[in-house]
């Protein structure tokens, strides 16, 4: 930032005079009459989607899951199946596929069967005993998905992309907002299993028992779980969504969400009040049991030849509209800091508080000498207020000044370049003057506060919130330099 020249014009100006030939006078005064000084002391503009984006929600949820299972990659897309660029702010939360053998073995190593059921029913087929089709019930097959969905976490993301830069946790700003709207899907597979043949009962339920991340976790004994699919299943194949995704991890394609193509679409309700509690874990749980028809003997050998080594496999995907709403009224000290621009040095760039090259000036400025020129824009659809505030090292407040917003309109023009043909300016008192001028550091600060809603929001893709201000300092008065 440019330091202001007015105080070396007042400086240069006394010593010429005194460097001249003449008669010392009684006093001696350096009148203004209109010079002007434009400080900006801050801009920031930016798209929603850029704070809150896919890669930043896939980093935050890889590190809230368990070191076992961060060991599984999770995939965050942008959704878009509209392809417009205002359409609902989405993403998809693509979740590995948990692998889960039928057959196992135990610690001594002896081979666990897949079931009574079916370990009788080769017994008696080898003695020629078996009447078809035959319906074989196999032993359930539970399993896990540990989410490391956490709204609270999720959020706290939302701030500066400076890598450097000391962030200010704005995360509890999120205890008043509530989102809706979540879905989530289940499919089921098997490397062996096949839809013509094979039936799937069971449960699925969610969790927010952090005791799913260990091994001992036991479905029947969790007391915190909520069933959000019950029932018969079919088999589906888990979605390849990379293949709909283009370079910038962005789906416009909604076919794998569509009916039929996954095997339950999950009770997003629950889910969502689930999280909105912003607990520590969220796991998603299963229990199944398959059922298998065989219609001859072939079949039944060649079940018995293929079993030994197959799985089941569950894939999930979370979809998550940015729709939310606001459950109390929520106050950010610094809009600024969000976007990793805050002024954390002297606005007029002073050297320390005994310099005074403006202070011992302040004569020069009248009612109306200072005035902020700002530009606060929002695209978002929220309830704004804003105000622009400075308090001094004593919490003194110096500066509490409220300004107008620009709603629906970005503050850049087509070039990218602020548009100044809509500022907003606030005049300033020679008093108030006074004390910004005394005042070191001087350090102004954009504050907003965010109204309770009554429905939810939609944030569309391309919502922004934008501000720009400069201070004003025009002089009109006259300063005494010398008094005999």
């Amino acid at each position: 930032m440019k330091r202001l020249k007015f105080a070396s014009i007042v400086a240069i100006s006394t010593a010429l005079y005194f460097s001249c030939d003449l008669e010392v006078p009684e006093s001696v005064t350096v009148k203004s009459d209109g010079a002007e000084f434009n400080v900006p002391f801050g801009s920031s503009s930016f798209l929603i989607r850029d704070k809150l984006s896919a890669a930043k929600l896939q980093e935050t949820l890889s590190e809230n899951k368990s070191e076992e299972e961060n060991k599984k990659n999770i995939t965050v897309y942008e959704f878009n199946p509209t392809n417009e660029d205002d359409a609902l702010l989405e993403f998809i939360m693509d979740y590995p596929v948990e692998n889960t053998k039928l057959k196992t073995n135990d610690e001594s190593g002896k081979s666990i069967t897949i079931s009574e059921e079916f370990e009788n029913l080769i017994e008696e087929q080898a003695q020629d005993m078996v009447t078809y089709p035959k319906t074989i019930l196999l032993n359930p097959v539970e399993g896990k998905v540990e989410t490391g969905m956490n709204f609270a976490d999720i959020l706290s993301s939302f701030g500066s992309d400076d890598e450097d830069s000391e962030k200010t946790d704005y995360s509890y700003i999120f205890d008043n907002i509530r989102f809706s709207g979540i879905e989530a899907y289940a499919y089921l597979s098997s490397s062996v299993l096949s839809s013509e043949n094979t039936t799937l009962t069971g449960s699925i339920y969610a969790t927010t028992n952090p005791d799913v991340s260990k091994d001992e976790y036991s479905v029947a004994d969790d007391s915190q779980k909520q069933s959000i699919a019950t029932g018969v299943f079919p088999l589906k194949e888990s979605p390849l969504l990379e293949k709909f995704a283009d370079e910038d991890l962005v789906i416009t394609n909604s076919e794998f969400i569509d009916g039929g193509k996954y095997s339950a679409k999950l009770d997003g309700n629950v889910i969502t009040e689930m999280l909105n509690g912003n607990h520590e874990s969220f796991s998603l749980v299963y229990k199944i049991t398959p059922t298998i028809t065989v219609q001859n003997a072939e079949e039944l050998k060649a079940l018995k030849e293929k079993i030994e080594n197959a799985s089941f496999s569950v894939n999930l995907v979370v979809r998550f509209p940015l729709k939310l709403e606001v459950t109390d009224d929520i106050t950010i000290e610094d809009v600024l800091d969000i976007a990793g621009n805050a002024l954390d040095e002297d606005l007029f760039d002073r050297d320390g508080a005994d310099d005074d090259k403006l202070s011992k000036f302040d004569d020069l400025f009248q009612d109306g000498g200072m005035s902020i020129k700002y530009l606060i824009a929002d695209t978002t659809g929220l309830g704004f207020s804003t105000k622009i505030s400075a308090v001094d090292e004593n919490g003194s407040t110096i500066l509490d000044k409220e300004i107008e917003f620009q709603t629906g309109k970005s503050i850049l023009n087509e070039n990218g370049d602020v548009d100044l043909t809509n500022t907003k300016s606030i005049d300033l008192s020679a008093t108030e003057v006074r004390n910004i001028l005394n005042m070191y550091p001087f350090c102004p600060k954009i504050g907003i506060s965010i109204s309770k809603t009554e429905t939810p929001i939609e944030i569309k893709r391309n919502a922004e919130f934008g501000t720009w201000a400069a201070f004003k300092l025009k002089t009109g008065g006259q300063y005494t330099v010398w008094e005999k």
